[in-house]
């Protein structure tokens, strides 16, 4: 929406960035929708319902690095702090799920923009402002990233755990039925009269030796 808006009314805040970035950044966003379409139509045949943490990964990658390789093949490192801060937030709150992934897809953008681009001496999009490297940014982007993995942690922790004593309540629950059916094989089929009455004498349970043994047909 932000392209399609400044195509009509730039930006001024984006009139620094390479003039190729400017006038191509719409293509790259369509790119990036159609790799995310891919992935969640890939998300309903037999491979994504095996390998979901695949699907994550991709559709993640095709929204933090589609930009990053572009600008690498257009000879330039382009910082997106802003997008990298809201794509890893809506993961950690929409898919709070496995941390490991998280990291992973985080890690991997870091590397690349911090590693490939300083190994291929490629310069910043605002030369204006070397400082894009300095400790802040880097502080910023490292407790963001943290924050993040470990809001997933406890998420995933929390729902491990509610697993877990559900799946010790239903045991529980079958034992509980196990005993019962235990008891009531030993009830029916003891040869002993067994009954339970209430305090005035009367009747509220018996077995059926106990009605054999007052004569009475258990037809």
């Amino acid at each position: 929406l932000r392209d399609i808006y400044d195509l009509f009314s730039p930006f001024q805040e984006l009139e620094k960035l390479p003039e190729v970035l400017t006038t191509e950044h719409l293509v790259i966003n369509i790119a990036m929708l159609l790799s995310i379409l891919i992935c969640f139509a890939l998300h309903k045949t037999k491979l994504g319902r095996h390998h979901p943490d695949l699907l994550f990964l991709g559709s993640s990658w095709s929204i933090s690095l589609a930009t990053q390789l572009f600008a690498t093949v257009r000879g330039f490192a382009l910082p997106d702090t802003i997008g990298w801060s809201l794509l890893f937030l809506s993961q950690a709150i929409l898919m709070p799920v496995c941390w490991i992934l998280h990291l992973l897809t985080q890690v991997s953008v870091l590397i690349y923009y911090f590693g490939v681009n300083t190994a291929l001496g490629l310069k910043t999009p605002i030369p204006d402002h070397p400082e894009i490297y300095n400790v802040t940014f880097i502080l910023y982007i490292f407790w963001f990233c943290t924050i993040c993995d470990i809001g997933v942690y406890l998420y995933d922790r929390l729902q491990r755990s509610e697993f877990y004593a559900r799946q010790e309540l239903e045991s529980a629950y079958q034992k509980l039925k196990v005993a019962e059916a235990k008891y009531r094989s030993i009830f029916e089929n003891a040869v002993e009269g067994i009954f339970q009455s209430s305090p005035n004498g009367r009747y509220i349970t018996a077995n059926p030796a106990l009605a054999r043994i007052y004569g009475y047909s258990l037809v």
